[in-house]
């Protein structure tokens, strides 16, 4: 049986370590931010949740036309080829509060001065699903083992 102070204990104690928790679960979920970040790409969206322009070239067309799965994709600007950008996807200097997401692609650079840094980056919606989803799941469990609280 839990007393009044033992909750308290444990939860102070919950309460000193939440910073690096919170940094912890980033990093524990990092592939999420990327998974997500790149089904936003597929669809043409920025991380601001406009449309990626400009749109491609007649020449980029005619080549896509024809090709599998997103690299053939026309109607909308994917910025997926080869899929080494998109594979490249990673999150990087992370803290308890923020996080960079860039790619390891060598034409990032090149991407982002055609189409623009927010590219890359999670919309609003996206952030939401994140923190929601894969962040929240290993965030809880923190809590829920160091502050010996159950959440629903």
């Amino acid at each position: 049986m839990s007393t009044i102070v033992s909750v308290a204990r444990n939860f102070n104690n919950m309460a000193k370590g939440f910073s690096q928790a919170v940094q912890n679960a980033i990093e524990q979920t990092k592939e999420s931010i990327a998974d997500l970040n790149a089904s936003q790409l597929a669809q043409g969206i920025r991380s601001d949740g406009s449309k990626i322009t400009p749109e491609y070239s007649t020449l980029t067309i005619e080549l896509k036309l024809g090709q599998p799965g997103l690299s053939g994709i026309v109607d909308r600007v994917t910025l997926y080829n080869e899929g080494n950008f998109y594979r490249g996807i990673t999150v990087t200097n992370i803290t308890p509060s923020t996080y960079d997401i860039t790619s390891t692609d060598w034409k990032t650079k090149k991407l982002e001065d055609k189409y623009g840094v927010k590219i890359l980056g999670l919309t609003v919606e996206n952030r939401s699903e994140y923190a929601k989803g894969p962040f929240w799941i290993k965030l809880k469990a923190y809590i829920e083992s160091t502050s010996k609280l159950r959440l629903s």
